[in-house]
């Protein structure tokens, strides 16, 4: 398949925060899977990182099994925040979209977002997901989120992608969630 020459996606499943119970566990949730077949086939690369797990040029134990006690009393396990804005500048990726379904993915999400946005502010970052839809205005006022997908992402998304590669404002597309010019947010429900 040829693949467009100016959109290239990475769509995250952020670190996992667990109890010190919890045994570790990848998302493993399929909505960046169907997100990744709705973009290629219109021709958009579209790859996917288990940041839990991280990509071939980590090991598991700097990974998945690497437990770091949070603040907040919580494990995280997965890559670091810069390791996983590092792979992302490396791999010339334009566009990033972080699934958030569960509530302790929120700070995950978060926390990845923004350490892209320091990497490279250029890059368009957005997020779905329950959670994501549900806090979207959370999301959207942390300044690092260009919009979220409140609807099924699989026809939602790549209508977000294709808008946002030709700089149009995905205010217009139904399903969306952003911020306008004024800061105020823009809801279009699906029609």
């Amino acid at each position: 398949m040829k693949y467009r020459d100016n959109i290239k996606v990475l769509l995250i499943y952020p670190p996992n925060q667990l109890m010190d119970v919890e045994t570790p566990r990848p998302d493993g949730s399929l909505g960046p899977l169907y997100l990744a077949s709705s973009l290629e086939k219109i021709g958009i690369q579209a790859d996917i990182l288990d940041a839990s797990v991280g990509s071939d040029d980590f090991s598991l134990k700097d990974t998945f099994f690497r437990r770091i006690k949070q603040g907040n009393g919580l494990i995280r396990i997965g890559m670091n925040f810069n390791e996983i804005a590092d792979f992302v500048v490396k791999n010339n990726y334009n566009f990033v979209a972080i699934s958030s379904n569960f509530t302790p993915q929120t700070t995950m999400a978060f926390k990845t977002a923004e350490a892209i946005k320091e990497k490279d502010n250029k890059i368009k970052i957005f997020s779905g997901g329950v959670n994501a839809r549900n806090l979207y205005q959370r999301f959207l006022n942390t300044g690092n989120f260009d919009g979220i997908c409140i609807s099924e992402g699989e026809i939602i998304f790549p209508k977000i992608i294709l808008a946002a590669s030709n700089n149009y404002s995905i205010s217009k597309i139904p399903g969306t969630a952003s911020i306008n010019k004024d800061g105020k947010y823009t809801i279009n429900p699906v029609d």
